[in-house]
Formats: structure tokens, C-alpha cells, sequence
């Protein structure tokens, strides 16, 4: 799968080291190259979950429920989004580089959603009630897959090395921030609608609104993937109701 979109989900290295980041970055550059703004930025459970406090510490740890997906608080700050022409491996949408500021707190979930935690939420009448295959890797906490863009919305809420399908969330060291699995595991869904480069990508958290809505950005590189697809410069799209098993999502609550 050639990834071929655009978002505001920015990743940083969690997992072999394959993407190699500038020295001299400041430390919100190197440790969010690439944190993930928009996956998913209005699922149905922000509706009825607490915006994040603007006062909210950077790496304060929550959950909503016993069963709700741990999250994290990540500081605001500027970074550089996309690759510069002379990246090996770069393909022709990462560009042109663009400065983004983040400028209202956040909160995002320490590792991909799982499948305990998707079926929490069936059991407990949500999800529309879809139980998504595990392809055979197991349950618990495997990553769900198999999840379209519409589906994941009903949620409240070298190579990657995994060369057999997903390891269990969590089996790799996290990046600067705590968050698990930003570069491999699963590519992830963002609320970002597809656009052919970041020329007129704004130079601010907003999600991406206008372009062709049908599809929604990816990003992040999936178990199996060669190393220039788990760089965190690199897009990825696909249509709302696809599904796959390398496609999965985390959630992420802004302030108010």
C-alpha cells in the first residue's frame, strides 16, 4: 500500500530507530515530528468525556474507566511538518515543509486502541455492535484492525519488524512523549481529509477540512511495512469505509 495522505497526525519514533530525526530540533520537534493531533478528533466520546483543562500538566496520565484507553497530556509547541527534498526514501506529497503550532492542550491515547477495549465497548451496546476479526493473532491486547474510518468514529473515547502481524500494544519502547507503537504496529486513521501536499496546510492544530473528505489521512507505517513507509514525514489515505489489518486508531481529547 503506497501511502498517499495528508494529516495532523504527527509521529515520533517509538519503536527500531529507522527514522532518523535532525539533531539541534527543539525537544517538542524531535519528540512530536509526528504526534498524532486529529485521529479520529470527534469520536462520539467526546461528547460526553471532560475536555482537557488548558492548566492540565504535560505527561499527566488518565483514564476515563476501567476499560477506557490510557491517555496522555502532550505539552504545546512548534514543529516542522513534512520532508525536505533531499530525504532518502521521501515520496512527493511530504512536502513542502510547513512550521505547525499547537495551540490548545491535548490528551491521546498511550497506544493504539485494542481489541479488550473495542469489545468493552460492544458489550456495553456501542460500537454498533461490530465485532472486527483478529486475523488469528489473538484478542486482548492486540490492536484492533479491520476498523473503517465511520466504524472508529462510533468509538468513545528497516521495516516495523512485526514481519507475522501486530505484536501486542505496549512491546516496544515509547517515544519522548510515552506514546507506544507511533511508528509501526498499525498505520493509524486521522480526521484529515486528503490533500496531494502541505502547500496550503495551515500553520496551526486545525483539522484539515476541505479536499477530498471521501478519504481520511493515515499515518504511520504497519506491521510488515519496508522502512520508507516508517518515516514520520510519510501520508497515507484511504476511503472512510475501508477496512484492513494493518489499518487501526487511537483516540485523543482537545481542550475546550
Amino acid at each position: 500500500m503506497k501511502a498517499t495522505a495528508s494529516s495532523i497526525l504527527f509521529r515520533v519514533v517509538g519503536r527500531h530507530g529507522c527514522v532518523s530525526l535532525a539533531t539541534g530540533a527543539t525537544a517538542f520537534t524531535r519528540a512530536a515530528s509526528a504526534i498524532a493531533l486529529t485521529v479520529l478528533a470527534w469520536l462520539a466520546g467526546l461528547a460526553t468525556h471532560p475536555p482537557v483543562a488548558a492548566q492540565t500538566p504535560p505527561d499527566t496520565v488518565f483514564r476515563d474507566c476501567p476499560h477506557c484507553p490510557e491517555m496522555v497530556v502532550v505539552p504545546l509547541g512548534s514543529f516542522l511538518m513534512g520532508s525536505p527534498d533531499t530525504e532518502e526514501g521521501r515520496f512527493e506529497d511530504e512536502g513542502p515543509q510547513r512550521e505547525i503550532t499547537v495551540r490548545a492542550a491535548f490528551a491521546i491515547g498511550v497506544y493504539e486502541v485494542t481489541v479488550e477495549e473495542w469489545d468493552a465497548c460492544v458489550s456495553d451496546g456501542g460500537c454498533r455492535g461490530y465485532h472486527p476479526p483478529d486475523e488469528g493473532w489473538g484478542r486482548g491486547r492486540r490492536p484492533v484492525t479491520n476498523v473503517s474510518w465511520e466504524y472508529g468514529m462510533s468509538f468513545p473515547s528497516c521495516s516495523d519488524g512485526q514481519a507475522e502481524g501486530t505484536a501486542p500494544v505496549g512491546s516496544y519502547e515509547p517515544n519522548a512523549y510515552g506514546l507506544y507503537d507511533v511508528m509501526g504496529n498499525l498505520t493509524e486513521w486521522t480526521d484529515d481529509c486528503w490533500n496531494p501536499d502541505h502547500s496550503e496546510r495551515p500553520d496551526n492544530d486545525e483539522v484539515r477540512a476541505s479536499g477530498d473528505c471521501s478519504q481520511r489521512a493515515l499515518r504511520g507505517g504497519t506491521w510488515g511495512y519496508p522502512s520508507e513507509f516508517l518515516r514520520s514525514a510519510n501520508r497515507g489515505s484511504f476511503e472512510l469505509g475501508h477496512r484492513d489489518n494493518g489499518l487501526g486508531f487511537r483516540v485523543i481529547r482537545f481542550s475546550r
